[in-house]
């Protein structure tokens, strides 16, 4: 175990002793790349601060349920948890959304030349694109969830799935390519 899991394993010990000590810690390691993953996932800052805040308190209330390994893809766990409960309630993706891109003949877009992208122009490009695009997007593509998974975590099909997350591709090339333009 490296330093800083160390470090880490020190702090989730102090908030499983109801220490507020450790809780702040734990926030203030971490406040900042939770509130980013919550946007990635809602694409609005005042409702990914929220999600965040309402993680932590999750995790606050579950550290007991932690035992010791990957806490931060624990932690991550619960606030993509929270995200997906937050669109499920909002009704941003479902079936009907996705399911006329298999009747469309849509042409491969690709990116003629490699470019950097700064992460600003990267989220911008993301928030161009629907939530339900985006919310399958991140879960495939950013957090590594098979297609299987994300079926079981939205209750859709697997087509769905395999539609939004095609569309969702072709939809960030656009958007890149646009950006890239934007430059010359």
């Amino acid at each position: 175990m490296n330093s800083d899991n160390g470090h880490i394993e020190t702090v989730v010990a102090l908030c499983k002793q109801g220490e507020n000590k450790g809780r702040k810690e734990l926030f203030e390691m971490f406040s900042s790349s939770m509130k980013a993953l919550c946007y990635r996932y809602v694409g609005n800052v005042q409702d990914a601060e929220d999600l965040m805040i309402e993680g932590f308190i999750s995790v606050y209330e579950n550290i007991d349920k932690y035992r010791q390994g990957n806490f931060v893809g624990w932690m991550k766990r619960i606030m993509i948890n929270n995200c997906l409960m937050f669109l499920k309630k909002e009704k941003n993706y479902n079936k009907k959304n996705t399911d006329y891109f298999y009747q469309q003949n849509e042409e491969e877009v690709t990116v003629e030349n490699e470019a950097r992208f700064t992460k600003q122009e990267i989220f911008k490009a993301l928030d161009s694109l629907p939530k339900s695009f985006r919310t399958i997007f991140n879960l495939s593509v950013m957090d590594g969830y098979s297609h299987g998974e994300i079926c079981q975590m939205l209750n859709v099909e697997n087509i769905t799935v395999r539609a939004t997350l095609y569309k969702a591709k072709c939809m960030l090339k656009r958007e890149l390519i646009k950006i890239e333009k934007q430059r010359k």
